[in-house]
């Protein structure tokens, strides 16, 4: 393998988060909603905590845009022209086991990262009496005494020291019910430790100079990953426990929050999600790299990606990193999803051992992914797909369970800004389309005359 496939092989690493150096603005392609400064306009404008749900299929790109954010915060940046704020990203699944997860643990880890952060970046050292103890009590629970060495542990070691994720589920358990009294108290705690950083930010310059934070914003990643709650069903009944039930404790933070939560079930629920939240959930759609009617190449979108692949490979001219026709190979069957698109290029890179990648290997890498398509479909529901590819208005029941099955596992893509001459409102609904591979397959092909010959 040559530098620049090795180079492009670490630098599309699919499940890391694009650097600020990587970050491409897809919201020409995707519909249009600016998150980042409309998120940073409300931040700004609200006198009271946002509390805000953020959703797209796994891989969209959310975790860049959140990242990106932070960066914009951190930085004081255009989109955040009034306050200055102090980002906290809260990565869940470095935090809870997604197969046993519980509204308990997603507080601690807030309160675990929040201070790791202030520690690491800014090197203030946040003390409570009351964390102290729950940090002990949490140990006790999940370790042996001879496993508990230090006599206390500060609050910002939380993240390497407690354990909750690799502790098993019994441990987890007892320590849920331990605690559990402790619940109702925990967010007032919480919010009485945000009122102390934001004393200490107020102390940390002179008055003249001004704080150089004014407020904190929490950013909960990736949990739109857990699929089970504890004590509940895995699935739908987990994901309402957590974001329909939890909505109260969710809500009262004294912060300015942004939860990440299913795709699938925004679209099922959205009018309730609104109502809980006061504000409606914002969706990035998949990148549009096709036409809504015939399939036909969208340029704009294709071009963007090409874009975030430049960047991936250091701006190395694109002829030199893949030729024309392995790079619309990638494109054609990627379907905009963007992590997908990685994956794709990763894989490519495997296929040779000089660049410029050629179509052969532009193949080979998407070759990989057929069987995972065709093995995951079910019988039923290649009349579904054959049904969505031939409507009109490419729109999809996601109240169907297993209509919302294909959307979660990416053999249905989410899309918006669908055509011209759309009315405000036609040009604000989503739209679907079956995902490129598996228009290829037999079994939809199959499915799509045979639905066809019944309308003739």
């Amino acid at each position: 393998m040559d530098e620049l496939l090795k180079e492009l092989y670490n630098a599309c690493h699919p499940l890391l988060p694009a650097s600020t150096e990587q970050y491409v603005d897809f919201t020409e392609v995707r519909g249009g909603g600016v998150f980042i400064k409309q998120i940073c306009q409300e931040f700004d404008e609200s006198d009271e905590p946002v509390s805000a749900l953020f959703t797209g299929h796994l891989g969209s790109g959310k975790s860049s845009e959140l990242e990106q954010l932070a960066y914009e915060l951190r930085r004081h940046g255009p989109e955040c022209r009034h306050r200055r704020y102090f980002p906290v990203v809260v990565n869940a699944v470095d935090y809870l086991d997604i197969f046993d997860a519980s509204l308990l643990e997603i507080l601690l880890a807030i309160v675990a990262e929040i201070a790791l952060q202030l520690k690491e970046k800014e090197g203030i050292e946040l003390k409570s009496g009351y964390f102290q103890k729950r940090w002990e009590e949490i140990r006790r629970s999940l370790f042996s005494d001879v496993e508990v060495k230090e006599a206390e542990l500060p609050l910002w070691m939380g993240k390497a020291k407690l354990g909750l994720k690799e502790a098993d589920r019994n441990s987890r358990k007892q320590l849920r019910e331990r605690l559990e009294t402790h619940q109702p108290t925990l967010i007032n705690e919480i919010n009485l430790l945000l009122i102390s950083i934001r004393d200490t930010f107020a102390q940390k310059l002179p008055r003249d100079a001004g704080p150089k934070y004014q407020d904190i914003v929490i950013i909960v990643d990736n949990l739109d990953r857990i699929q089970q709650v504890a004590g509940k069903a895995e699935g739908v009944e987990s994901e309402r426990a957590l974001f329909v039930d939890g909505a109260k404790l969710l809500n009262e933070f004294r912060a300015n929050v942004i939860y990440t939560i299913p795709l699938g079930m925004v679209r099922a629920i959205e009018p309730q999600l609104e109502a809980l939240y006061g504000r409606r959930p914002f969706i990035l759609p998949n990148v549009k790299t096709e036409g809504r009617e015939g399939h036909e190449p969208f340029d704009k979108g294709r071009a963007k990606l090409t874009e975030m692949l430049l960047k991936r490979a250091k701006k190395t001219p694109i002829d030199d990193v893949i030729t024309p026709e392995g790079l619309k190979f990638l494109l054609d069957y990627c379907g905009g999803h963007v992590r997908q698109f990685m994956i794709f290029v990763r894989q490519a890179t495997l296929e040779t051992n000089v660049t410029p990648i050629d179509l052969k290997s532009a193949e080979k890498a998407v070759q990989k992914s057929v069987t995972m398509y065709s093995t995951t479909i079910k019988t039923e529901q290649w009349e579904m797909l054959a049904e969505l590819d031939l409507s009109e208005s490419k729109s999809w029941d996601n109240n169907d369970p297993a209509r919302r099955e294909l959307l979660e596992n990416l053999c249905v893509l989410e899309y918006m800004n669908g055509g011209e001459n759309e009315t405000i409102f036609e040009a604000a609904e989503p739209w679907y389309a079956v995902h490129p591979i598996v228009r290829e397959l037999r079994l939809f092909k199959t499915a799509r005359a045979a639905r066809e010959q019944k309308k003739s």
